[in-house]
């Protein structure tokens, strides 16, 4: 029986793969088997198949990660996001 939910040999796209949840992420899916395409401002310390740099706080910089991105996605995590800067109230 074939495994829906396994990543052996699926292309990912994890943003936000330098640290925190898209780090573990990128890092649970290259050990499952998958083809992780990271993108983040940061470089990656994990042996991704490929590495887009990306600022999510500027439009031009997201248009050219993504024409950069040309093969098949078999799955898109977004991850990227940053900790509140300032207490709420």
């Amino acid at each position: 029986m074939i495994d829906p939910f396994a990543y052996v040999g699926k292309r990912c796209v994890v943003t936000g793969c330098h640290s925190g949840i898209g780090r573990a992420t990128a890092k649970l899916l290259i050990e499952a088997g998958a083809r992780v395409h990271g993108l983040d401002w940061r470089e990656c310390d994990l042996p991704l198949a490929e590495f887009t740099p990306v600022d999510l706080r500027e439009q031009a910089s997201i248009d050219r990660a993504m024409t950069g991105i040309t093969a098949p996605v078999d799955a898109l995590f977004n991850c990227a996001g940053l900790a509140p800067m300032h207490p709420s109230g």
